[in-house]
């Protein structure tokens, strides 16, 4: 176990030089930022001033709530997949079917730090979108 452990780790900063400047994380900050922003700049344009009917609920979770389902149902799979093809075709174009033939990592690490850069990019994606939402909704509220 303790050598899949530095093995894995050692397929990860492997992964991370190959991937350094494709610009993965950084379209991960895009999409996530996204659908925060359309949102508050066209509920700039169309704020009605009109009071609802009903029980005032928490501004924040109207915010995401209204829309986390654009998000979860087309961005972030887009997102996945286009993270997923890059870093296939960037693997597929250094020949890393031989490099996992010939190197003396666990075949399993090697496709387990893949996942991992995969799972990462989408953590940030999640953190950002998150993050831009709440901060939005705040200023939103001034």
């Amino acid at each position: 176990m303790k050598n899949f452990i530095s093995n894995f780790k050692t397929a990860f900063l492997a992964e991370h030089i190959k991937i350094k400047r494709k610009g993965i994380y950084v379209s991960s900050i895009l999409v996530g930022f996204l659908i925060p922003v359309t949102h508050f700049l066209i509920g700039l344009y169309t704020q009605d001033d009109k009071v609802e009917a009903g029980l005032p609920g928490n501004f924040i979770e109207r915010f995401i709530g209204t829309e986390i389902g654009t998000f979860y149902s087309f961005l972030f799979p887009l997102l996945l997949i286009i993270t997923i093809s890059r870093i296939i075709q960037i693997d597929h174009k250094n020949s890393g079917w031989k490099l996992m033939e010939t190197h003396p990592l666990f075949k399993a690490s090697i496709f387990f730090s893949k996942l991992s850069v995969v799972l990462v990019s989408a953590l940030i994606s999640i953190v950002s979108y998150l993050f831009m939402a709440v901060s939005l909704s705040l200023i939103f509220t001034q």
